[in-house]
């Protein structure tokens, strides 16, 4: 589907573009909010700037896709593909995001600020996390393995199970989250906030709360 037959269609009030084929697209700043895009091939498109809150992406391909400063929230990416995908600046608040299952591995979240978001059993395998905001995010079985979370914020989050092993938590902040019998191989720390508020060099620090079930 060309960009101008989208526009025309938008314009004339469809909301349903299921399976179609938007790869490399030029969306920039486009209005897609409470669109169905599920199983939508957006490889490699523009979506920078673009509203797609309540958007419904479940199964979509966007590996490759630029969505920096885009708007999410309420979307839902179930099972998503954003492999590669350049989330940096995004911000996604409220309980109503479901992004479990979705693969973000390699992907690019830096400075992005998710609040309250379903992650469960996502996988961020790779990802770069830099200076990242999670708040309240469930991050249940999800992948984090080998990921970058330098400065990354990880307040009040559920991250029980997680796999964290290669991962580089310098600087992190993991105050009130919980990690309940979370993988922690070969991951690095270095003046890490742990969930109780105080400082650890060493994965020895946060080992004590991997055990500890919160309510």
């Amino acid at each position: 589907m060309k960009v101008v037959e989208l526009k025309n269609k938008l314009r004339s009030g469809k909301r349903s573009f299921r399976s179609a084929n938007l790869r490399g697209a030029d969306l920039n700043g486009f209005d897609l909010s409470w669109v169905d895009l599920s199983k939508v091939n957006l490889t490699n498109a523009d979506l920078r700037n673009a509203d797609l809150s309540w958007a419904y992406l479940r199964e979509a391909t966007l590996e490759g896709a630029n969505l920096s400063g885009a708007k999410l929230n309420g979307s839902v990416l179930v099972l998503a593909n954003l492999r590669r995908a350049n989330l940096s600046d995004v911000e996604v608040n409220g309980y109503t995001s479901r992004w479990y299952r979705v693969n973000l591995q390699n992907a690019c979240l830096n400075n992005a600020k998710l609040r309250y978001v379903d992650l469960s059993s996502a996988n961020l395998k790779d990802a770069d996390l830099k200076d990242a905001l999670f708040v309240g995010v469930t991050l249940r079985h999800a992948r984090l393995n080998d990921a970058n979370l330098t400065k990354t914020a990880l307040i009040d989050s559920n991250l029980r199970k997680v796999h964290l092993s290669g991962a580089n938590l310098y600087q992190a902040d993991l105050r009130g989250s919980t990690f309940y019998r979370a993988k922690l191989n070969k991951i690095e720390m270095n003046k890490t906030i742990l969930p109780d508020g105080s400082l650890a060099n060493s994965v020895a620090g946060l080992e004590p709360f991997l055990s500890l079930v919160t309510s």
